[in-house]
């Protein structure tokens, strides 16, 4: 192997390192916004995002959300006496808005949502996906509108939402409609995949490379 390509290669391996950690991962963000407000303190709108009611864990921030969304993971339907399940205070007002935070600034690829107690007819049904750079929405991105299916007689699995992708800090899900339960909307846990944003400098030091490749080799031929 000639130096030039030894040395090439290695820079191609250095910058690819990076990108290889950009790989999807999953994350429950925190709700800083919820206009539908919550039955009571036992259906607060933390138990969204805390992992309470599915059947088995994932690490924030580092397990492959693909790899545990199609593992069979479900949510309880079974409080067993304590909530683990966001209710709406009272019949919702629609549309309602509940805004995430991520922490910081992502590429935001797909939604998980599981539905939760209080019956079936509690299921949302209509949404709508926002990306934002800042918390109050004033810019924003629009991911996609859904139809969310309505709950099971039993463990709730997961459903996948393929959200156009986007770079954002902050996720709104609107909530436009429900199935008409007489007490109030549920949801049993939500959580995002998402990817690291691409350093532009990453991006234009591989470009870099493969253009002195290509030189190196032209100056060869001549």
């Amino acid at each position: 192997m000639t130096r030039t390509k030894s040395t090439f290669l290695a820079l191609v391996a250095v910058l690819l390192s990076p990108m290889a950690a950009n790989a999807d991962v999953i994350t429950s963000g925190s709700v800083y916004n919820n206009t539908a407000g919550e039955y009571s303190a036992a259906y607060n709108v933390g138990l969204l995002s805390d992992q309470s009611g599915l059947s088995s864990a994932y690490v924030d921030g580092v397990t492959d959300f693909a790899t545990y969304t199609s593992s069979g993971v479900t949510h309880a339907t079974s409080e067993g006496g304590g909530g683990v399940t966001w209710l709406s205070n009272g019949v919702p007002n629609f549309p309602v808005f509940m805004d995430f935070d991520l922490g910081a600034a992502l590429q935001i690829l797909n939604l998980a949502l599981w539905n939760g107690t209080a019956g079936n007819t509690a299921s949302i049904n209509g949404f709508s996906i926002f990306t934002s750079m800042v918390a109050d929405f004033s810019v924003s991105t629009f991911a996609g509108a859904f139809n969310n299916p309505i709950g099971v007689n039993g463990p709730e699995p997961v459903t996948i939402f393929d959200l156009t992708d986007t770079t954002g800090q902050y996720v709104r899900v609107q909530l436009d409609s429900y199935y008409g339960n007489g007490c109030c909307a549920g949801i049993g846990e939500i959580a995002w995949d998402v990817a690291a944003v691409p350093e532009p400098g990453t991006l234009a030091l591989f470009g870099i490379g493969l253009l002195g490749m290509g030189l190196s080799r032209r100056r060869k031929k001549a």
